[in-house]
């Protein structure tokens, strides 16, 4: 008799874990879903739609950084700063090892005219990731914002050396072989 009852709970326990798997890849694929349509909206400007997405998106899956990142992105588009901050805030707070969060927030206090805050984040961005070229481009620009050209251009450089081709660009442009 234990023997059957050992049997009817592993064979329920398996079904049961098979189900909560079942259900986390449903979950996963309409996140994945949804996240395919936002990008959609966005790439055609149609920011209020992916922001009403991306929040669906969250709703499925709220400890996902990623989602309030992105929807993050589309508030600084949409000049939304307060909401933006909220969000890279929140995708921080869920992975504090995620970089890119931190360089698009650092864009959100750019556009304030925040510049120590941005100058924290981009160091940030860039001590997480050393080869985060975007990173030593944004922290350039904020360099030049404050006067600093000379660490402004050693961020440029190494920006370029990372192929980044807005930096390539600005050395092309604007800095002379002599």
């Amino acid at each position: 008799m234990k023997a059957k009852i050992k049997i009817i709970i592993i064979v329920w326990c398996s079904l049961h874990f098979i189900n909560i798997a079942s259900a986390q890849d449903t979950i996963f694929n309409k996140v994945e879903q949804l996240v395919k349509t936002a990008k959609i909206a966005e790439n055609n400007n149609e920011y209020l739609k992916a922001v009403e997405i991306y929040t669906a998106a969250i709703k499925l899956s709220p400890s996902n950084a990623v989602l309030y990142d992105y929807r993050g992105i589309v508030y600084t588009k949409l000049m939304k700063y307060k909401k933006a901050l909220n969000d890279f805030n929140l995708a921080i707070k869920l992975d504090p090892l995620y970089y890119e969060a931190y360089n698009h927030r650092g864009i959100v206090h750019y556009c304030l005219n925040e510049m120590e805050n941005a100058l924290y984040d981009y160091n940030k961005a860039l001590e997480l990731n050393p080869s985060f070229a975007k990173g030593y481009y944004n922290r350039a620009i904020v360099k030049l914002h404050m006067f600093d050209e000379e660490n402004a251009l050693i961020d440029i450089q190494r920006a370029a050396e990372l192929n980044f081709p807005d930096a390539i660009k600005f050395l092309k442009e604007h800095v002379s072989d002599n």
